[in-house]
């Protein structure tokens, strides 16, 4: 699935798609994509969502060793496959309580900082704030 695909998707609320996710098995075996960035090769690391959760301004999804945090998540659409957002403020990844990617989304600037050396941003702004894609 390419991530202009989510265009095609009805939009859903944040509240609709923990509804949606509780009322079916959890996605497994995935790849995360923040604003068309990762870690890794795509499929080299996998994430099997444990949990989401909403709050009034953010979506929490909890991936085991690693979390994410949107900030102020729009365009949320969801299929079998996908769980996709269009746009976040603020993106937030944590993995192995040690490392952090921040993704910052505001006045039509999209940065990235970590306190990992190695990670090398590859954010394009025209791509989805979040994906999590499954096979």
């Amino acid at each position: 699935m390419n991530y202009y695909d989510l265009y095609l998707f009805k939009e859903i609320s944040k509240t609709k798609l923990v509804e949606e996710l509780e009322n079916r098995a959890l996605m497994t075996c995935g790849n995360i994509f923040i604003f068309g960035d990762t870690v890794g090769k795509p499929g080299d690391i996998t994430y099997d969502l444990k949990s989401i959760q909403a709050t009034t301004h953010s979506l929490f999804f909890d991936f085991g060793s690693s979390s994410i945090v949107l900030h102020d998540p729009i365009g949320i659409v969801v299929n079998e496959y996908v769980i996709g957002i269009k746009f976040a403020s603020k993106v937030e990844w944590n993995w192995c309580n040690e490392h952090q990617l921040l993704y910052t989304n505001e006045n039509e600037r999209l940065e990235g900082n970590t306190n990992n050396d190695k990670h090398v941003f590859k954010i394009d702004k025209n791509k989805p704030a979040f994906l999590y894609s499954t096979w």
